[in-house]
C-alpha cells in the first residue's frame, strides 16, 4: 500500500481515498495515555504512543531484521536500503544517505586533521583543509597588474602596493639624534623626552652650564670652549 495513515491502521493505493480518510480525524484529543500526560486523537495513535513505554517493536523492515517502535523510525531506516546518497563529504569521495551518517563520517576527518597537510606548490602556504588550499591557489592565478615604482614588487590589488610602499620604502627620516648616545628619531618631541633620561647622569662643565653624560664629552668641550682653562 502506497499510502498509510500514521494515526489509524488505514492503508490505500488511492491518494483521493487517503485524503478523504484524513478528514475523518477529529481535532479533539480524547484518548489519554495511562502512563503519561499524552492524549491521542484516535486509538491507533494511542497504541503507537504506548510502544514508547514498552519494548514492543511492531514495525518490521521487509529487507532486513530491523524492527522499530514507531513507523517514522522505520521510514528513516528504509533510507539505508535506498541507493541514492545525496549527502557528500567536502573532504573525500564519501557520500551518505542520511545527514547524521555524514556527520559521523566527518569526525574521521577532524580526528586526523593534524596528520594531513596540504601544501601550495608555488609558495610556503600550507593548511589542513583542501578547501582552504583551493581558495589560496586563486591568489596565484590572478593577474598582478599593479607594480611598485621603486622595486620589483607586484600585486593584484592597488591597496597592496600602497601598503608595501609605506612599510618598505617610506621609512621616516630620523634627523633628530642624541649627542650623548646612539638614539635617533624623526620627531623633535621624542628627542626632547629622550634627553630627559640622561639629565640625572650628566656631568657639568666647571666653567659654564654645559652638561654631558660622558666625561670625555665634558673634557672635549673644555678644550674647545675654554682652552685657556684646560
Amino acid at each position: 500500500n502506497k499510502y498509510q495513515c500514521l494515526q489509524w491502521d488505514y492503508k490505500t493505493h488511492n491518494s483521493s481515498h487517503f485524503k478523504r480518510h484524513g478528514i475523518t480525524h477529529s481535532e479533539i484529543r480524547s484518548h489519554p495515555c495511562s502512563k503519561c500526560d499524552f492524549v491521542a486523537r484516535c486509538p491507533a495513535s494511542l497504541r503507537n504512543h504506548l510502544t514508547l513505554h514498552t519494548n514492543e517493536r511492531r514495525y518490521s523492515c521487509k529487507k532486513c531484521n530491523y524492527k522499530a517502535k514507531q513507523y517514522s523510525h522505520l521510514r528513516n531506516h528504509l533510507l539505508i536500503h535506498n541507493s541514492i546518497k545525496p549527502h557528500a563529504c567536502p573532504h573525500c569521495d564519501y557520500r551518505g544517505k542520511r545527514i547524521d551518517a555524514l556527520r559521523n563520517h566527518l569526525l574521521s576527518h577532524s580526528n586526523n586533521a593534524a596528520a594531513e597537510t596540504y601544501l601550495c606548490e608555488d609558495c610556503d602556504y600550507k593548511t589542513s583543509k583542501m578547501a582552504n588550499l583551493r581558495s589560496h591557489r586563486l591568489t596565484h592565478s590572478r593577474i598582478k597588474s599593479f607594480s611598485c615604482s621603486i622595486c620589483d614588487y607586484k600585486s593584484s590589488y592597488r591597496s597592496d602596493i600602497s601598503r608595501h610602499t609605506n612599510n618598505v620604502h617610506n621609512k621616516p627620516d630620523k634627523r633628530f639624534f642624541c649627542t650623548d648616545c646612539n638614539y635617533k628619531t624623526s620627531r623633535a618631541d621624542h628627542l626632547k623626552a629622550h634627553v630627559k633620561t640622561h639629565s640625572s647622569l650628566r656631568k657639568k662643565c666647571p666653567h659654564c652650564e654645559y652638561k654631558a653624560v660622558k666625561s670625555i664629552s665634558v673634557r672635549t668641550h673644555i678644550k674647545k670652549i675654554h682652552p685657556d682653562k684646560s
